[in-house]
């Protein structure tokens, strides 16, 4: 051991040698050098082999301790290492100078690398962050639509939405608000940079101890970025490290004022309400500068958990929250006294909350907005627009809306004096295709029901839709314009039974016969329509609406018996029964009419902003359409519409027509059709001019039927009220322009001479010549002057099978020509009541050779009949039938006298066999022949008959007495369509009328001048239908 402690004695102690570059500088130094220079230079080398000295003492000095130090440690690395970790020898280690010393350095290096990563992490997380904040936004959660009229500055209503922002500036906020926002939320906002240190280990400990406590760590300005820069609610450290990075920054570029106001815009308040002013609306009904010390301190206690506090579980801790922080933390910074607080605490908030919060409050136009929001949407989506806060500027006129408005309030009356309780109108801009006016029911407000926008909602039309036919007929073919002939006589049509098939508004049969189109479609004769449709095709008549305008096509289709069926398949839809469309849509087709078919899209819109006033829509643009409808068609059905002379319902119904009349007096070349469902539940005006399309629905709101009163009497004082108003001071428009190409065609004047004397009735009508497209082309027969006989249930010529009462003969002129060609499988269902009414000397429509009655055959069996009656008939007796059908099905059942049918004794029948009756009061005495025939539908028939002697017998004439200056009457009541008065004086024959009266009785009165005056009379009552005299009584008048 010793001899290793000399060893390594020797090995650590140091051996000097003086170092080479001062031994090469000595020997170079000069003799000649100056002895005090020598000197200096002699004391600074010893002065620098003196600190390399001490240097290197120390150095060696430091080597011998660690070498100590390593002999004393025991052998091996591991052992040396669990050596030196003893916590003792550890904690000398870093309380010593070397162990300070090396603290020291870490710490330092510690520090550095902390600066370091705190420059990469901000710059890291910086990349992604807006590179400036120029905008303080509001409402970044969404806000709601606002609709404007088509000035831009009458707001309509701000629309529905998940969220309702409405941003105020501070100014047009209570100080109480800010001030109890500040107490609860931020207490050192005006002193920060944009965070708080102090709270956020405040809320860090209040988490640590689990308390959830009053006042978070976050600052009003870290809260903001939150919500309106980064937009989330991620609970990650990158989320905290970029809501700090931006408010600092936020900090450096506003005004503390400016992120107060954005904040209070921002933040929810509760329930859908975003900002102080929305909230202020929504809980109170008032503006946010108007809340109260109690209502703002709420509003600042329900920051914390809004979507919790409002509801009635979480009302009772919002309030106290309220009272024992918010209002003492605002006593606490000098915001309001305690006297302040203590009266806000005692304040009832929660009952000043607003009832009703209807979202409807104050909208104009209420239908309008929201089929315009509702398109929005569809087109948008949704989301966006219920919470991206765009301006709508709509087409709608605000005078136009009101005189609307107006005319549909002073047309209820007139419903309801019908039974009915709702109305409609669109008014459409023709040039533009925008929608000024738009009403969906009598009042939005009206209770159950007035909300509901029928405007908006599929409705059968009825006879409005009669022009789309025609339209689609003359489209069809070369062989259609206003003057060509169809024949309006009833005929059996698919989709109809045979044996009801349809009919006229006024239930003629069979019907007037054959009349132009243009007065067809003027006098909305049904027949007519449903044949055109059919002649056209019920698929591409619905798609020329649909093309034309009515988008979103026939809807709710059902046939006859209800069954719900596809639309293309149902041929009522000719004449608005079994199919719906809405009023909007049909608006806009009435509009392509006077377009002359061009249609172009239905605007409800103007322009779109965002928030930003940045024009994203703008339709202000004329408008590009595309022609749906030829022009001369076009023209041709507006020509007949606007003809007065063609217009039944112009022309016919005084009361309808007295409405319109200061409406046509204004000269305004104006084309209308009227339409009223079978069952009456619907009355349709539609009309358009050459500047405004313009419809009027009236019905109820439960799509029932109450009344049999033309319709026009409701819908035309509706209409001609507002074309009339908003036509006023405006000049008068020219008539629409004839397209090139239309030609005036003359008759021939043999048919004319036949379609003359065939049609019976109003509905007649045929000139000398009309207006036809350029390429249309009469039909023409090439049948010659022939005699055939045809079967008129077929339509077909007649063989030797035919029943004798379907043979009829006809001649052939090569003039009458049918509307359907011989192929079409309805042929003979057209061609029959031609074969049956159509006679002329010139000839008739003849079936092509190969058309050959293939209905009947010679083996069919004819149906029976018998007839049974009294065989004297005295007052009342009953006729009695019983029929069964051979081979073909029963139609008619006729009940005869005298050969004569009966009143009430033609009856149409199906069943197979049954029994009828007919009763009978005898209007004379004395013996007649009864029969009854029966027919089915092949023609086949049957007759029995009978005698029965009958006696007359008068129905009883009761009282007579005086009453006044009348004479009143009282007699049997034998449902007879009139009575008139018998006397032996004058007055006889004077209508009586019959008043109801007691015991199943008439009374009448006659005045008594009518008489003659004072005298003895005898007096009695004649009935027609049935024809009888009653008793007679004498009277004397004082």
């Amino acid at each position: 051991m010793k001899k290793n402690a000399k060893n390594l004695k020797e090995l650590l102690t140091p051996k000097f040698s003086k170092p080479s570059f001062l031994k090469k500088t000595s020997a170079k130094v000069s003799s000649k050098v100056n002895p005090k220079a020598k000197s200096k230079r002699r004391q600074d080398v010893k002065l620098h082999q003196h600190l390399l000295s001490r240097f290197q003492t120390k150095k060696e000095a430091r080597a011998r301790k660690k070498a100590e130090y390593l002999a004393t440690l025991p052998k091996g690395r591991l052992n040396r290492i669990l050596y030196r970790m003893h916590p003792k020898r550890v904690a000398a280690f870093v309380f010593s100078r070397e162990g300070m010393i090396i603290g020291l350095r870490v710490l330092g290096i510690a520090v550095l690398l902390g600066f370091v990563a705190s420059f990469v992490i901000f710059a890291y997380y910086r990349k992604d962050l807006p590179k400036n904040i120029t905008d303080l936004k509001s409402c970044s959660q969404g806000q709601k639509t606002s609709y404007y009229d088509r000035t831009g500055e009458v707001l309509l209503w701000r629309g529905e939405g998940d969220v309702d922002c409405r941003p105020v500036a501070l100014a047009d906020m209570s100080d109480y608000l800010k001030e109890a926002v500040i107490a609860a939320e931020d207490q050192q906002f005006y002193d920060h940079p944009g965070f708080d240190t102090k709270a956020t280990f405040r809320a860090a400990f209040s988490n640590v101890k689990g308390d959830s406590g009053q006042q978070g760590g976050s600052t009003l300005t870290q809260q903001y970025v939150k919500l309106a820069v980064l937009n989330n609610n991620e609970k990650r450290l990158s989320r905290k490290i970029k809501e700090l990075i931006l408010s600092i920054e936020l900090e450096r570029s506003y005004e503390k004022d400016e992120i107060l106001q954005a904040y209070l815009n921002e933040i929810s308040f509760g329930s859908v309400y975003n900002g102080a002013e929305s909230a202020a609306q929504g809980f109170f009904e008032k503006s946010a500068k108007d809340l109260t010390l109690d209502e703002a301190a709420t509003f600042a206690a329900a920051i914390q958990a809004p979507g919790t506090y409002w509801e009635p579980e979480g009302q009772a801790s919002l309030i106290e929250r309220r009272d024992n922080y918010v209002l003492e933390e605002m006593v606490d910074m000098g915001f309001v006294t305690r006297e302040e607080a203590d009266a806000a605490k005692k304040v009832d908030t929660i009952a000043k909350l607003s009832k009703s919060r209807n979202k409807y409050k104050d909208i104009k136009a209420p239908h309008f907005v929201l089929e315009v929001q509702k398109q929005l949407e569809l087109e948008f989506g949704e989301k966006n627009i219920r919470s991206q806060g765009y301006k709508v500027i709509t087409t709608l006129d605000m005078t136009k809306q009101q005189i609307a408005e107006e005319a549909v309030a002073n047309g209820v009356p007139k419903l309801e004096q019908y039974q009915f309780d709702n109305a409609a109108l669109v008014s459409e801009e023709v040039a533009t295709g925008q929608v000024v006016a738009y009403v969906g029911s009598r009042g939005f407000t009206y209770s159950d029901y007035g909300e509901k926008n029928i405007a908006g909602s599929p409705r059968a039309p009825g006879s409005s839709v009669k022009p789309y036919d025609y339209a689609s007929l003359m489209k069809s073919s070369e062989n259609w314009g206003a003057g060509s002939i169809m024949y309006d006589w009833v005929t059996v049509m698919p989709g109809w039974p045979a044996n009801a098939p349809p009919r006229d508004y006024d239930k003629s049969n069979p019907g007037p016969g054959p009349a132009s189109i243009r007065t067809l479609l003027g006098g909305s004769r049904n027949i007519t329509a449903i044949k055109a449709m059919y002649i056209a095709g019920i698929p591409q008549t619905q798609d020329l609406a649909k093309k034309m305008g009515v988008k979103s096509g026939y809807v709710g289709c059902k046939d006859v018996v209800n069954k719900v069926e596809d639309c293309q398949d149902i041929l009522s839809t000719a004449i608005g029964d079994g199919g719906e469309i809405r009023l909007d849509e049909h608006v806009h087709g009435y509009a392509t009419f006077s377009r002359c078919g061009k249609v172009i899209p239905q605007m409800y819109v103007l322009k779109i902003l965002d928030t930003k006033g940045k024009v994203i829509r703008d339709n202000t643009k004329e408008p590009v359409g595309e022609q749906a409808l030829d022009p001369q068609i076009a023209y041709m059905i507006t020509d007949i519409l606007s003809d007065p002379s063609a217009s039944f319902f112009r022309n016919t119904r005084g009361n309808a027509r007295q409405v319109l009349r200061d409406y046509d007096d204004v000269g305004i070349p104006t084309a209308i059709k009227t339409g009223t469902t079978n069952a009456a539940e619907n009355g349709w005006m539609m009309g358009f001019t050459p500047q405004y399309a313009t419809g009027v629905w009236v019905g109820n709101h439960e799509n029932t039927s109450t009344t049999n009163s033309y319709m026009e009497t409701m819908t035309g004082p509706i209409w001609g009220e507002y074309m009339r108003r908003v036509s006023e001071g405006q000049p008068v428009p020219a008539r629409w322009t004839q397209p090139e190409g239309i030609k005036t065609v003359a008759h021939n004047g043999d048919f004319y001479k036949i379609v003359k004397a065939a049609c019976k009735g109003a509905p007649c009508g045929y000139g000398q010549s009309d207006i036809y497209p350029s390429w249309y082309t009469p039909k023409k027969s090439s049948n010659a002057q022939q005699k055939v006989v045809i079967d008129t249930v077929s339509g077909k010529r007649a063989t030797d099978c035919t029943p004798e009462r379907a043979r009829k003969e006809v001649v052939g002129g090569g003039i009458i020509v049918p509307e359907l060609d011989s192929s079409d499988p309805n042929y003979a269902n057209f061609m029959k009541p031609l074969n049956t009414y159509l006679k002329s000397s010139t000839g008739e429509a003849i079936p092509a050779e190969d058309q050959i009655d293939d209905f009947h055959a010679c083996g069919d069996a004819k149906p029976t009949v018998t007839i049974s009656m009294p065989a004297n008939c005295s007052g009342n007796c009953t006729i009695t039938a019983d029929v069964t059908r051979g081979t073909k099905s029963l139609k008619n059942l006729y009940f005869k006298m005298d050969g004569t049918t009966m009143a009430g004794g033609a009856l149409d029948i199906s069943a197979d066999s049954n029994s009828y009756s007919l009763p009978y009061v005898p209007e004379s005495s004395g013996s007649h022949t009864f029969s009854v025939e029966v027919v089915d539908e092949g023609l086949y028939d049957a007759t029995a008959s009978t005698t029965s002697n009958l006696t007359s017998v008068p129905f009883i004439l009761v009282t007579v007495e005086n009453q006044g200056l009348n004479v009143k009457l009282t007699w049997d009541d034998i449902s007879a369509s009139s009575y008139k008065l018998i006397s032996s004086a004058g007055g006889n024959g004077f209508t009586l009328g019959c008043t109801p009266a007691p015991g199943s009785r008439c009374s009448g009165l006659v005045p008594k001048a009518t008489l003659g005056g004072p005298g003895s009379y005898t007096l009695g009552v004649r009935a027609s239908s049935p024809n009888r005299d009653s008793s007679s009584l004498g009277h004397t008048i004082p």
